[in-house]
């Protein structure tokens, strides 16, 4: 290879590099996107009563907490997590679609996946890489100014989980806060039209 083509294979390789970090950051921030968005399915499923409902996104989510904690996703565990938001979806329009297979399909899936080992037909992810953020700013003449580097921040899954669970709770609390205060609203409404 000449000097000019070596130069260049190595610009290529560290774009590519810089390319796949970015794939890597979007893929891991998309679990935990799914995680809380199931965490919050699952909470306010229970607020109406779904325990169908409720008991897909608990194992949906426990599938999820895995994948986020050890960082592999199995590509086998597409079709039924895809199922599962089938169901859901159904399920919260009223279809009396039965549950008891999915679970049963969640629950081995889950099994499989805690036996699992990177490497083996899973995508591993390594550590949080850094991801440049764009800067929308820009300079006074329109050219783009600088990139700053945006670092990613671990913090421990117990933690979400609590803060998620009490997220989940003040909205339960504030529901049903709105529910008693209604009807004293409408007395006093009442009473202001008598006076």
């Amino acid at each position: 290879m000449s000097e000019p083509d070596a130069e260049l294979r190595e610009v290529f390789q560290e774009e590519v590099a810089h390319r796949l970090d970015e794939i890597e950051a979007a893929l891991l921030a998309m679990i935990d996107s799914l995680f809380r968005n199931v965490h919050t399915i699952k909470g306010t499923a229970g607020m109406f009563g779904l325990d169908e409902v409720t008991a897909v996104a608990h194992a949906v989510e426990d599938i999820l907490a895995v994948i986020r904690d050890t960082g592999t996703f199995p590509p086998s565990l597409l079709d039924p997590l895809l199922h599962a938001t089938g169901v859901v979806r159904s399920r919260v329009n009223g279809d009396d679609v039965p549950v008891d297979v999915l679970l049963g399909e969640l629950t081995a899936s889950l099994a499989a996946l805690k036996k699992t080992e990177p490497g083996e037909g899973a995508i591993a992810a390594g550590a949080g890489p850094t991801v440049p953020a764009q800067d929308v700013r820009g300079s006074a003449r329109g050219e783009p100014g600088p990139i700053p580097e945006q670092r990613s921040v671990r913090v421990a899954p117990a933690k979400i989980d609590h803060l998620l669970d009490v997220i989940g709770e003040a909205v339960s609390d504030q529901a049903r806060t709105c529910r008693r205060a209604s009807p004293m609203r409408s007395a006093r409404a009442r009473a202001r039209l008598t006076n």
